[in-house]
């Protein structure tokens, strides 16, 4: 079967079926997951990773900060040492020309560097004794009426208590001139140390105020090119440097008194003042956003190694300024955002190029099993066809069947042993097959074309069949002919049901006779009515129209007025044939109102003709009569209305009776009159009966004949309501 029947070209269908395309979605979103997982894992592993970096490059710039402030301290503190060492004796000499000599070795020395602003030398009274400005670059020697008191200042009262070979560092703040901050502001650290004399007498201190703010801006300068805020913060947790120049000193301005980090965030101050070092990730206070916070500690000259037998002495115990860089966090996911997107649009490449690939995949995959199980169909549909199909192999020349249902071992009676191998035209063939249609098919094979026909074939007992065969040539690729599908179909019954559709047209052209003859008695009895009861009223009115004539002209009055109440007697009763004629051609006299009121319209016609109608109604209502379905209200209609006629015009009846009684599912209608009755069974068979019934047996009722002579005539029949509520 697999090496004779050849896959058909093309794709079965065009799209994946709801299986595969389950298992495709379900693969897709696997591998979307997959790629999301890997993606996000890459994203966060590089996220970690400049994290870490971040970490540790904040960590160097505080501590580049960090020694570029002890640097710079150490620097000032062996300058003060160097010029103390260079003034020498001459800070004790009393004498004025000592005190001259003191002046100008100061106001060289200020003179050499633009980093100090004042050298002063205090008594124990706290009076300044000399002092030398730098004087925004003009330095200069104050004037002995212009030296100031500063024994209220703290570092004077720190100095004073200071041993031989100490110095004292005091901290970071604007210089006060005159009990007032000098203006501009002047960051100032001040380097001190008391004098002794050969006696070890204190004699009183020198000080050296070095201008900060060339330090300070170096300090900003170790942290450009980064969005990380750079902050310099004493002991209380004051800004010595904030990049909002506006929050400086506030230890020493009034009006910034509360410009301090210990009062604008508490918790982030305590864990910076808490450690010497550290760094953490402060997630803000009143949302001010999410920090890496780096801090370290400055203790000035802290690693200052001893100086000619000098020591360090800080100014307060602990460490004396923090170095504090705050890092925002939505810097780094800004920073990261380039790679966020690469990451995403990397992942929906891929996810698109795998979804491409299992597309391809499962679509190959989809169609090879769509293939087999339409394959498999087929072979089953044409295994359980109930008509029979040979497949015949056209490359041979007796072409031999390889294939055959059940349904053709069933109607030929050969086995599928007996039929595989054999051409199944010749082997079909008996005594009575037709020899032209067998030349025919054998022609249309031949020639490679298709072919149907109807054949007597025989079974294999013998048994002679109506077979109608459709040949059917199966053409490969590249248009060769491979081979013939026959389709076999026993047409006995179809053949034998031919026949009696022959008969059954035979009685319709009958019926048709008869239907004939009866629209031929109707166009005689319109004829008839026209003629008897029209024509001769028509008549009579002319003649009574002359006669009225004659009379107007005679000046008989009472004549005149005797022949015109004749002609209006005559003119209703024209007016009444022409009603009932109208009625009787009627096509549905049930339209619009129901047989109810017809069927009473029906008796009153015929009650002014003289005539005692009744209309009787057993077990039903009138609403019942009108429910009938309408092809049912006509024909009873009809069958009354005609039933009346025929009661007038043959039975010589008085009174007449109709019926209709509910019974069950039946319907019983009757009409029953005391006229003349007959016995004579060829009335029975006359046109006005047979018309009756014909409408009874149309309803799908039994007919109703029941007459003696002298005893009245009943008509009707019992009509069965479930069919003509089908009917209907």
């Amino acid at each position: 079967m697999a090496e004779t029947l050849q896959p058909s070209s093309g794709r079965i269908w065009p799209y994946l079926s709801t299986r595969w395309s389950l298992r495709l979605l379900f693969s897709v979103l696997a591998a979307a997951l997959l790629i999301a997982v890997a993606a996000i894992g890459y994203y966060q592993l590089r996220l970690h990773d400049e994290w870490h970096h971040i970490e540790a490059n904040q960590r160097h710039h505080v501590q580049l900060q960090r020694e570029q402030l002890a640097d710079d301290m150490r620097n000032f503190a062996y300058m003060f040492v160097f010029m103390r060492n260079q003034l020498g004796g001459h800070l004790l000499d009393v004498n004025r020309k000592g005190r001259d000599v003191l002046k100008q070795d100061m106001l060289a020395f200020i003179s050499s560097s633009d980093f100090y602003d004042q050298i002063r030398f205090i008594d124990l009274s706290g009076m300044e004794v000399v002092r030398v400005d730098y004087n925004h670059g003009h330095p200069a020697i104050v004037p002995d009426d212009q030296l100031q008191y500063k024994g209220d200042r703290y570092y004077f009262t720190e100095m004073m208590g200071l041993n031989s070979g100490s110095i004292y560092i005091s901290p970071l703040d604007l210089n006060i001139e005159h009990g007032s901050v000098e203006l501009p502001y002047k960051p100032t650290v001040r380097f001190a140390m008391a004098l002794f004399d050969a006696n070890g007498m204190r004699r009183g201190g020198l000080v050296l105020n070095v201008l900060a703010e060339s330090m300070l801006a170096r300090f900003r300068d170790t942290m450009i090119d980064t969005p990380a805020s750079s902050m310099l913060l004493n002991r209380d947790g004051y800004w010595l440097h904030h990049p909002d120049r506006e929050r400086e000193w506030g230890q020493s301005v009034q009006e910034r008194s509360g410009e301090s980090m210990a009062i604008s965030n508490p918790q982030r101050w305590q864990q910076i003042n808490r450690d010497q070092r550290g760094q953490f990730v402060d997630h803000g206070e009143g949302g001010s956003g999410e920090y890496l916070v780096t801090f370290d500690s400055v203790r000035p000259l802290g690693t200052m190694p001893h100086m000619h037998g000098l020591r360090v002495h800080i100014a307060h115990d602990g460490p004396q300024w923090k170095v504090v860089s705050l890092y925002p966090v939505a810097a780094l996911k800004g920073q990261m955002q380039e790679l966020r997107n690469r990451v995403v649009l990397v992942a929906v490449l891929a996810l698109i190029l795998v979804s491409s690939f299992l597309v391809i995949i499962f679509r190959d995959r989809d169609r090879e099993d769509r293939f087999r199980r339409a394959l498999h169909i087929r072979t089953r549909a044409m295994d359980e066809a109930t008509g029979g199909i040979v497949i015949c192999d056209a490359a041979q020349a007796h072409i031999p069947a390889i294939y055959c249902n059940h349904a053709f071992e069933r109607m030929s009676g050969y086995g599928r042993e007996e039929v595989l191998g054999h051409n199944c035209g010749e082997l079909l063939l008996g005594e009575k097959s037709d020899p032209e249609i067998a030349r025919a098919m054998r022609h249309a094979v031949a020639e490679g074309y298709a072919y149907r026909g109807v054949q007597r074939n025989y079974r294999a007992d013998g048994v002679m069949f109506w077979d109608e065969v459709s040949i059917a040539p199966v053409h490969d690729l590249s248009g060769t002919l491979t081979h013939y599908i026959a389709y076999h179909q026993d047409v006995s019954e179809r053949m034998q049901a031919d026949a009696r559709q022959i008969r059954l047209l035979a009685d319709v052209k009958k019926l048709s006779r008869s239907l004939l003859t009866i629209r031929d008695r109707e166009r005689q009895d319109m004829a008839h009515t026209l003629h008897d009861d029209i024509g001769q009223l028509t008549t009579a009115l002319q003649v009574h129209v002359e006669l009225a004539a004659m009379a107007a002209r005679d000046g008989d009055h009472v004549r005149e007025e005797a022949v015109i109440s004749e002609l209006g007697i005559l003119v209703r009763q024209l007016m009444q044939s022409v009603r009932n004629s109208l009625q009787g051609l009627r096509a549905d006299p049930v339209e619009g109102t129901g047989l109810a009121e017809q069927l009473q319209q029906l008796c009153s016609r015929w009650q002014r003709t003289g005539l005692d109608v009744q209309l009787c109604l057993y077990d039903w209502a009138w609403s019942d009569v009108d429910e009938l379905p309408r092809a049912m209200q006509r024909h009873i209609y009809h069958f009354m209305q005609e039933a009346l006629s025929n009661v007038v015009r043959h039975a010589a009846a008085t009174r007449v009776n109709i019926e209709l009684e509910h019974s069950g599912s039946m319907l019983h209608i009757r009409v029953r009159d005391n006229g003349c009755g007959f016995n004579d069974e060829s009335v029975k068979k006359g046109m006005g009966l047979i018309s009756l019934r014909e409408r009874i047996e149309a309803m799908g009722g039994r007919w109703l004949l029941d007459s003696k002579s002298g005893g009245g005539t009943i008509v009707g029949g019992a009509i069965p309501l479930a069919d003509a509520d089908a009917g209907g």
